[in-house]
């Protein structure tokens, strides 16, 4: 049986992170003046296009400048698998602490497998390691927002469901603060320990802080 073994990925992954996003996405396209999707080539589209249908691993510039932004100290943890040497998924975690009924968590942010390696065990390889990783530093619970299209890998690993989410589009008509307003002038993340977040919620607090912080996006083109 091939030899699996789980570690925190590192900048050298950023290559073969994005090869591993890319391998799973069946289709390019790029939005036209009328708002609707058509196709198009990897190579002509910007940084931003490509983040829209991938994420941050979709290019290797973006995928360097995240896996930096996670190394250097936040509570986001990369992780990959590899089979024999070579990298067959990864997954992000983000420690969180918020009020009940979450409390001191881990939020697995992402969990993805390259086409190549499905049913070879590196998900639940990574499964595994993270709920390791919940039991050493004494979190309460572990969480995950996008387990539906793999219930059958949770449940083996006893994870319940505890909500159920829908997602709806909201018109703006105009911008209120229905909750109390916080002016945050620096990018210490420590600000949003210990904050709810009621409304459209699909992350934890701390990994949503991470994407939205300008110092992540100052440093993409």
């Amino acid at each position: 049986m091939p030899q699996i073994t789980v570690r925190q990925a590192t900048l050298a992954d950023a290559a073969h992170l994005t090869a591993l996003c890319n391998a799973n996405i069946p289709a390019w396209t790029r939005r036209d003046l009328n708002g609707e999707n058509i196709p198009a080539a990897y190579d002509d589209l910007s940084l931003f296009e490509r983040w829209l249908i991938g994420g941050p691993w979709a290019s290797i510039e973006m995928c360097a400048v995240h896996l930096a932004n996670l190394l250097r100290g936040s509570e986001g943890i990369p992780l990959v698998a590899e089979v024999e040497g070579k990298i067959g998924a990864e997954a992000e975690v983000f420690i969180g602490r918020e009020p009940e009924p979450f409390g001191h968590h881990l939020n697995i942010s992402r969990l993805a497998v390259h086409p190549d390696y499905t049913g070879t065990g590196l998900s639940s390889a990574l499964l595994a390691y993270i709920l390791q990783m919940g039991q050493a530093i004494r979190c309460k619970r572990i969480v995950v927002a996008h387990a539906e299209p793999d219930a059958a890998l949770y449940e083996h690993h006893h994870f319940a469901r505890a909500h159920t989410g829908q997602r709806i589009l909201i018109q703006a008509g105009e911008g209120r603060v229905f909750y109390k307003a916080a002016e945050l002038k620096t990018f210490d993340p420590a600000q949003v320990d210990g904050w709810h977040m009621p409304l459209g919620r699909y992350q934890n607090a701390r990994h949503e802080w991470d994407h939205i912080t300008p110092g992540f996006w100052n440093s993409v083109p």
